[in-house]
């Protein structure tokens, strides 16, 4: 039973993250071209430091979900291999 609660604490953490780290690639991979407008520039550097800021706050998740799938993996070694079987 623990490995059911946890597999989808896992699993629902990552997918937001996920979401929010696609949000991000699409923002960088198709960036605004850069004006000569002032004002234009200001706001392109303020949404550069956003996109910094997210990932930023993205990388202790990232850390955190990386330890816990470690975790999962050295706990579930010793386990039945056949999760299907455990109705999770």
């Amino acid at each position: 039973m623990w490995w059911c609660k946890h597999k989808k604490l896992f699993h629902d953490k990552i997918d937001s993250t996920l979401e929010s780290l696609k949000g991000t690639a699409e923002r960088l991979r198709q960036p605004p071209s850069i004006s000569a407008e002032a004002e234009k520039i200001k706001e392109q550097i303020s949404e550069n430091k956003n996109v910094s800021v997210d990932l930023e706050r993205l990388q202790p998740v990232y850390e955190t979900l990386k330890q816990r799938g470690k975790e999962m993996i050295a706990r579930s070694e010793g386990a039945n291999k056949d999760i299907s079987a455990k109705g999770c």
